[in-house]
């Protein structure tokens, strides 16, 4: 009679560890998944969660609409060098080809440089001495950027050649502009050295019966 009431207090003892085991195991996998880096409802982390693309192709946009704007907002920099230009004679006029040669600009800006203010004081004696010469002004830009933001660009360029030779005394009737944006490129590579050459202003000089 001891022996059997022994051993069922054996058993008794063996299924209470086993039953405090197993809740002890149970809790450690309910606390993993509670502190792991994911849940049933959110199986990434945040850091993981990339933005939807609606809103990435949106910050898009309005990052291109930005740069349009402020080059359209580009405000002037250079009345003094204009007012200085205007003050000063032009040096003695070279041969007509090398008068009218290209104008170059920086990227993204069609501030005129300081190099070629002397050169556009002679355009405008020239054009002052030759009254029946008119002057069709190009504006480029390098292959970089949408087609409406070159375009614009371009326009600018040739708009700030144009307003100088104005404020040097040239008839603003005489004078015409264009804008080519990124079209017909003087260099087709797709470094800055190429991109460089594009970024300018063409001048073509109508005289009588001849063109340049």
């Amino acid at each position: 009679m001891r022996s059997l009431t022994v051993k069922k207090a054996v058993g008794c003892l063996v299924i209470c560890c086993a039953g405090t085991l197993c809740l002890a195991t149970t809790g450690c996998m309910v606390q993993t998944i509670n502190s792991g880096q994911g849940s049933l409802s959110n199986p990434l982390p945040a850091a993981a969660r990339s933005q939807p693309l609606p809103y990435t192709t949106q910050k898009a946009k309005e990052a291109r609409e930005a740069k349009v704007r402020s080059l359209i907002e580009q405000p002037e920099r250079q009345p003094a060098l204009v007012e200085e230009a205007v003050r000063e004679p032009a040096s003695q006029a070279p041969p007509r080809d090398d008068l009218f040669e290209s104008v170059l600009f920086d990227y993204n800006q069609y501030t005129i440089k300081n190099e070629y203010l002397d050169r556009l004081r002679r355009q405008a004696d020239w054009l002052r001495e030759h009254g029946q010469d008119t002057l069709l002004i190009e504006g480029y830009c390098d292959e970089r950027g949408s087609q409406d933001y070159n375009l614009s660009l371009g326009n600018k360029r040739a708009e700030a050649i144009k307003g100088f030779l104005v404020k040097l005394g040239t008839d603003a009737s005489r004078i015409q502009t264009k804008t080519y944006g990124e079209e017909n490129p003087v260099d087709r590579g797709h470094s800055e050295a190429a991109w460089s050459q594009n970024r300018r202003v063409r001048f073509v000089l109508n005289t009588v019966g001849t063109s340049m």
